[in-house]
């Protein structure tokens, strides 16, 4: 089902702010279960403020980019259970990072 996806067996760069508990154990979590699915990861295990950055990198992942990251908002007035998890992200994303 992986190879269906398209995925080639190429690296993925996760980040997870290991200064923040509960980022760090999501972080690790993430890693061991894709992993588990036979997927390369490349585990960026940073501080936050590393995260912060680098997520407003537009560069390739083997230029400083990335692909995942684990974070947290408490809520955000506009992430609404009922909305689309992509419209949620780009608007987080839009708001947060200004894209």
């Amino acid at each position: 089902m992986l190879a269906d996806s398209g995925y080639a067996g190429e690296p993925i760069t996760l980040m997870a702010a290991q200064d923040m508990a509960h980022h760090k154990v999501w972080g690790d979590v993430t890693a061991d279960l894709l992993k588990r699915l036979d997927m390369k990861v490349d585990f960026a295990a940073v501080d936050w403020g590393t995260v912060v950055a680098r997520m407003q990198q537009k560069s390739p992942p083997g230029q400083g980019g990335w692909q995942m990251t684990v974070f947290s908002l408490l809520w955000h007035r506009e992430c609404r259970p009922d909305q689309q998890i992509s419209t949620c992200r780009r608007q987080c994303l839009r708001e947060w990072l200004g894209e």
